[in-house]
């Protein structure tokens, strides 16, 4: 399993990512971005640019979804 440099987390002006109600990241794909709401200070970030230990967190996310198992 990776991580692909079409997919991207929003970070807020809070420096804090976008999460759902489960406290899971929201992970956009490319074309997901146009319909997000987008304010001032949000920053479209890369999954491939993360850093190792949001990678990390993010791969964990991805695996333990009911669709990898």
């Amino acid at each position: 399993m990776k991580l692909y440099d079409t997919d991207y987390l929003l970070r807020n002006a809070n420096n804090e990512f976008v999460k759902d109600i489960n406290g899971n990241y929201v992970i956009y794909s490319d074309s997901a971005r146009d319909d997000e709401i987008f304010h001032a200070g949000d920053k479209w970030i890369k999954t491939t640019d993360l850093s190792k230990s949001v990678q990390k967190k993010l791969l964990k996310q991805i695996k333990s979804r009911k669709e990898y198992k």
